[in-house]
C-alpha cells in the first residue's frame, strides 16, 4: 500500500516505506485492513471467468502481506506481488513455502513507479491502495497502470465508497475512477461492499475497469 494525506500528494517512497514498516511491525494490519480472501467483489470477477488458470500475469498492487496474492497462486494463476513495505512482504505466514516459485513473485517497488514491464499484467488488483493515494498522485498511479496493462486487461480496484480523513483514506467510485482511469480504460461494473476489518468496517465500493482497445 502507498500512504498519502488526504488530498495532497504521496511521501516520498522512503518516509511512505518507514510508515508502514512501522505499521506492519506493529501488527496494524491484522485489525484495521486485513480480510481474508476471497471478497465478494474478487468473487464476481472469478465467477465470470477473469482471469483463467495459467492466463495473463495478475499484479496485486499494495498487497501487503500477500493473503490475495498467496490464495490467487495456489488456485493456479501467477501472480506479483508488490508493496512499499519490506516488513509486509518478508513475513512468511503458515504455508508460503509451499507456494510454486515459479507462480509467486514478491516485488518491493512503489505504485507510482512500477517496477513491471509495459502490458506485462492482465489483470490488477487493488484492495485499499487507491483510496490512500493522493488526488494530486492519482493521475500518475493510472498512467502507470495504463502503461503495466494490454488492451482488454482488468484492474479490479477496491476502497473506500466515501472520503474518510480520520481513516486517511479517499473515497474511489466509479466517478472517481472515470476521473483518473478514463482515457485508458472504461467502466464495467461497481459494486457495494464492506471492507471489514477487526476494529470494524468501512463503506467500501469495488469498481471493475477494462484497457480500451488501442
Amino acid at each position: 500500500m502507498s500512504s498519502s494525506t488526504p488530498g495532497a500528494a504521496a511521501p516520498a517512497p522512503d518516509f511512505a516505506r518507514r510508515f508502514w514498516d512501522a505499521a506492519y511491525a506493529r501488527g496494524e494490519d491484522r485489525t484495521h485492513w486485513h480480510r481474508e480472501p476471497p471478497d465478494a467483489a474478487l468473487a464476481r470477477l472469478l465467477a465470470a471467468g477473469a482471469p483463467s488458470e495459467r492466463g495473463p500475469i495478475v499484479l496485486d498492487v499494495g498487497c501487503g502481506t500477500g493473503a490475495e496474492a498467496r490464495w490467487l497462486t495456489r488456485r493456479g494463476h501467477s501472480v506479483i506481488a508488490l508493496d512499499l513495505s519490506l516488513q509486509a512482504l518478508s513475513r512468511r505466514p503458515r504455508g508460503a513455502r509451499d507456494l510454486p516459485r515459479r507462480r509467486w513473485l514478491p516485488v518491493a517497488g512503489s505504485v507510482l513507479e512500477l517496477p513491471v514491464a509495459d502490458g506485462a499484467a492482465g489483470l490488477v488488483l487493488d484492495a485499499g491502495c487507491l483510496h490512500s493515494i493522493g488526488r494530486a498522485s492519482r493521475a500518475r498511479y493510472a498512467r502507470e497502470l495504463a502503461r503495466v496493462t494490454a488492451p482488454g486487461s482488468r484492474v479490479l480496484i477496491r476502497g473506500a465508497r466515501f472520503d474518510c480523513e480520520e481513516e486517511g483514506v479517499l473515497a474511489v467510485d466509479a466517478q472517481e475512477c472515470r476521473r483518473w482511469f478514463g482515457a485508458a480504460f472504461e467502466v464495467e461494473w461497481e459494486m457495494a461492499f464492506e471492507l471489514a476489518a477487526a476494529a470494524g468496517a468501512l463503506d467500501g465500493v469495488a469498481v471493475l475497469l477494462r484497457k480500451r482497445e488501442a
